[in-house]
């Protein structure tokens, strides 16, 4: 580019030699030379704008330890080390954690504010006592090389899986001596030797008096110090893990939460093609329209928090109304991990602290509240559609089905026999002709296109049935291609077919953004009451939102648990730079 731009330049020189005494068409060349080169220039620039654009986004990951027991909960912090090269950003980062033999266990999404994110993962009670895999990325990721993306290893005990100490016996006796790098983070403390409960200070400070932001975690660590260490030094060592992704391509990056996955015919198994196929989030008021290619369902939908329920639908009358739906999670395919088959060390220490696990959950068991939450109702899913005709059973009590209530009491129905089975036909009330297809039934907040099991629904067990049969109503809320054939909404005091429903292959549990759960820190107590309720935390203090303007205090409270503590910080200063130190001190009596 610059060497175009110089023979251009001399060029233009020649040619002012050749026209001499000419300044008009002199000073004209100069306006169009100056004119070209501000063009070029900007190409450039673009150019270069561009490169940076088509660059991963970098992650820096944080959790509180890298060593958890069975129950307990994985909190986190992301921080995307290269937010500011980026004009747009990603705004759905993605949190895998995968088994050793690189199956996806769990999957969050979070979503990124400037960059930075936070959440946290509970480890379920029945897992196995192994190493697991935690990575982050955003889809944008997806399409780079395997070494742009990291993971980080954490080993998960089970106190019950091991309970013979002596057979679980791997390692030395002795407690591992390990030195510990402060990094570019000071971090200052009264003193190194605390009571149990009693309550500290901590001043943390850059070493260049730079503001950022930072995440803290204060854990235990006296027997599980050594594999901590490793665990770190092993998730930044590729060339051990020799991790890589099957890459899947991706065009833009992530706005909102989006859904991928592919569409079957239910009969030949065939990629479905077609342009209206339309997504519904059960309960919800929005129906999203889709276009497919060989199968392919992409969509963008709108952000929300926890898990829902989606129903896919093709609208073309001619196609299978009812798809097979596979979803496809990204980064899923987490494959070539290539480690020794071996499991976290044991030894006496550790065996003490897993012992001590096992009797505060006892403890826990006696003492904690029980909850009632596999005793509770399903809840009946409301939806937000305003139909034409209300209908409340209350009121026809002397009914036996569905069926028998729409033959007799709905003046907008008629209803035809054939081979015995029943088809409804519904009237359009504005048109005053009857549509041309049967309804859709709209069954406790699910859509389904099973008449006979609907019409099937015992009266007794009806609460309410709403008519959508004007095109104003249908085409101002539902899905457009049902002003073809009206809907039904039916209401029952049971769920009735609900199971039915679910079993159909066109409906998914979706997750939207996990939101982290409040950490609880250790209140400070007399000596007294710590004697009559002790705590045996080993995670003491976890603050992912520290702002960190050249120094930050923090206070917190020591546990029951005596032995070695460790102060982790991590963060980045507000250009960019990654900010990282530890600290160690004692608990004892």
């Amino acid at each position: 580019m610059y060497a175009v731009i110089v023979c251009y330049w001399n060029l233009v020189q020649q040619n002012d030699r050749i026209i001499g005494k000419n300044m008009n068409y002199f000073h004209r060349n100069k306006i169009l030379t100056s004119l070209l080169i501000a063009l070029l220039f900007q190409i450039m620039i673009g150019s270069f704008s561009s490169v940076r654009a088509n660059t991963p986004e970098n992650f820096l990951l944080h959790t509180d330890r890298s060593v958890y027991l069975t129950g307990e909960t994985i909190w986190y912090k992301i921080y995307n080390t290269n937010y500011q090269e980026h004009s747009d950003h990603s705004k759905v980062v993605y949190i895998n954690l995968h088994g050793k033999n690189g199956v996806l266990l769990f999957q969050q999404k979070v979503h990124l504010v400037e960059g930075k994110a936070h959440g946290s993962i509970t480890i379920p009670l029945s897992w196995n006592e192994d190493y697991y895999y935690l990575t982050c990325f955003t889809k944008w990721n997806l399409q780079f090389e395997k070494d742009q993306l990291e993971a980080k290893i954490i080993a998960v005990y089970n106190p019950y899986e091991n309970t013979n100490e002596e057979s679980a016996l791997s390692t030395s006796k002795e407690k591992p001596q390990v030195d510990f790098i402060q990094g570019n983070v000071k971090i200052e403390m009264q003193k190194k030797d605390y009571a149990r409960r009693e309550q500290g200070s901590v001043r943390i400070a850059t070493t260049d008096g730079q503001k950022g932001t930072i995440s803290v975690a204060i854990h235990y660590m006296d027997a599980l110090e050594k594999i901590t260490l490793s665990s770190v030094r092993l998730a930044t060592n590729q060339s051990t893990l020799n991790l890589h992704y099957e890459i899947e391509k991706q065009s833009e990056k992530e706005q909102k939460l989006q859904i991928d996955g592919k569409a079957f015919d239910p009969i030949t198994d065939d990629p479905i093609n077609s342009d209206v196929f339309s997504l519904y989030k059960v309960g919800g008021d929005t129906f999203y329209r889709i276009s497919s290619g060989d199968g392919h369902i992409h969509t963008s939908i709108d952000d929300f928090n926890g898990s829902a329920i989606f129903q896919l639908f093709n609208m073309n009358p001619y196609q299978p109304s009812l798809p097979n739906f596979t979803q496809i999670r990204p980064g899923e395919n987490l494959i070539g991990i290539e480690l020794k088959n071996t499991n976290p060390p044991h030894n006496i220490i550790i065996n003490d602290y897993l012992k001590n696990a096992r009797l505060n959950r006892k403890v826990q068991e006696i003492f904690e509240e029980r909850t009632l939450d596999s005793l509770q109702n399903k809840q009946i899913v409301s939806t937000p559609f305003v139909a034409d005709k209300v209908y409340k059973m209350e009121k026809f009590k002397s009914m036996k089905t569905l069926e028998e209530f729409i033959r007799e009491i709905v003046t907008f129905a008629e209803l035809s026999v054939k081979d015995n089975k029943t088809t409804v036909r519904l009237k359009n009330t504005e048109t005053q002709r009857f549509f041309m297809e049967k309804p859709w039934y709209l069954v406790d907040g699910y859509l389904t296109r099973d008449e006979e099991a609907v019409l099937s629904i015992p009266f007794k067990n009806l609460t309410r049935v709403e008519l959508f049969i004007t095109n104003k109503s249908i085409l101002s809320q539902l899905e457009t291609v049902m002003v073809r054939s009206g809907l039904i909404a039916v209401y029952t005091n049971d769920y009735s077919i609900k199971d039915a429903i679910e079993a159909q292959k066109n409906i998914f549990t979706f997750d939207g953004f996990s939101q982290a759960s409040s950490f609880e820190e250790i209140k400070h107590s007399s000596p007294q009451e710590a004697r009559e309720n002790p705590d045996f935390k080993s995670l003491i203090y976890w603050n992912p939102e520290v702002k960190l303007n050249s120094t930050a205090e923090l206070e917190f409270v020591t546990s029951d648990l005596l032995g070695k503590y460790m102060i982790e910080v991590s963060g980045l200063t507000d250009d960019g730079k990654i900010l990282s130190g530890l600290q160690v001190f004692s608990v004892s009596y």
